[in-house]
């Protein structure tokens, strides 16, 4: 292999996804390695170059959860940080960008087709909105929103936005208490202290402690396991995530005003898509009431496409 651009995706914590592509071809190669700090991920991007025949870059762009201040990525979900100026040392590029994940898979939206992603809630086909602006929530350790519209030239551009520290919403008893619980422990309760990984450990103590029922400490991957064995407080503390997550949908497309649909990406989607009721989403997300037909006509969609990020990042190079 000859010439390249390297595309690098750390949204999951512990691991970087990894691929070489061209500018005018699909992905070229790709793997996965463990990157648990600064040093891990160098040496992970170092391994892969070297398993490819050590390719000049021409570029290299990553997909990173956190923010960049001052030429460094802060990502304080993954409790590493990442240095631009180094990076740029390190791969030999001029060239790197460096975008939120959510960000990385809102630019890709365009390009995918229904291969890549599943309706969660059909919407009403309204010709009129076949260009308009599109919303990308992404869930995992924090929930993301970014928006994709087109500018004056008729292009399609991302914006990042911090939609997950809005404020949480409680739409029954049940949900209230839940927010209590969660307000007791952090003071502000925003969507992402419950819609997330974190999040739905949270909620699943909350309801064993509002059940009256100790719990020793639990993963979501203990949650899933125990929902999928029919355990009652796990599938409702799986539900009432869903929920959350349907409703904050809905906000986020009146929000954002993304009547070309929403679309739901991550790890914690991807995590609980067997327990998705798509006719109790939809009804979650259209709400009730004066705003009912507006959120009806909008889609929801949950990216299935594992290269979601690799095909955000790419589009930076055409």
């Amino acid at each position: 292999m000859s010439n390249a651009i390297l595309l690098c995706n750390l949204a999951i914590k512990g691991s970087a996804r990894l691929a070489l592509v061209n500018e005018h071809d699909g992905i070229l190669t790709s793997g996965e390695f463990a990157a648990g700090d600064a040093p891990g991920f160098e040496t992970a991007v170092n391994d892969f170059l070297d398993e490819n025949g050590a390719p000049f870059l021409t570029a290299a762009a990553i997909s990173a959860p956190g923010w960049e201040q001052d030429g460094i990525q802060h990502m304080p979900n993954h409790g590493y940080d990442i240095e631009r100026e180094r990076l740029r040392r390190v791969f030999n590029v001029k060239r790197l960008h460096i975008v939120n994940p959510t960000v990385a898979r809102a630019m890709a939206i365009p390009n995918l087709t229904p291969r890549d992603y599943v309706t969660l809630s059909p919407g009403d086909y309204l010709s009129e909105y076949i260009d308009a602006t599109r919303c990308v929530v992404g869930t995992g350790p924090g929930l993301g929103l970014a928006i994709v519209m087109k500018d004056a030239d008729d292009q399609w551009t991302a914006f990042a936005g911090a939609g997950g520290h809005m404020d949480l919403p409680a739409a029954s008893d049940e949900q209230f208490a839940v927010f209590k619980y969660l307000k007791a422990r952090y003071g502000h309760v925003s969507i992402e202290r419950a819609v997330s990984l974190g999040g739905l450990v949270d909620t699943f103590s909350a309801l064993s402690d509002l059940d009256g029922a100790s719990s020793p400490p639990v993963s979501v991957d203990d949650i899933i396991r125990m929902a999928h064995g029919g355990h009652v407080r796990a599938n409702a503390a799986i539900t009432m995530c869903l929920d959350w997550l349907a409703r904050a949908s809905a906000d986020f497309v009146l929000t954002t005003g993304a009547r070309g649909g929403v679309y739901l990406s991550g790890q914690l989607i991807e995590m609980l898509s067997d327990f998705v009721d798509k006719d109790r989403f939809g009804r979650e997300f259209r709400k009730d009431g004066r705003i009912g037909d507006y959120l009806s006509a909008v889609p929801a969609y949950q990216v299935t496409s594992p290269d979601a990020d690799f095909k955000g990042l790419q589009t930076l190079f055409h």
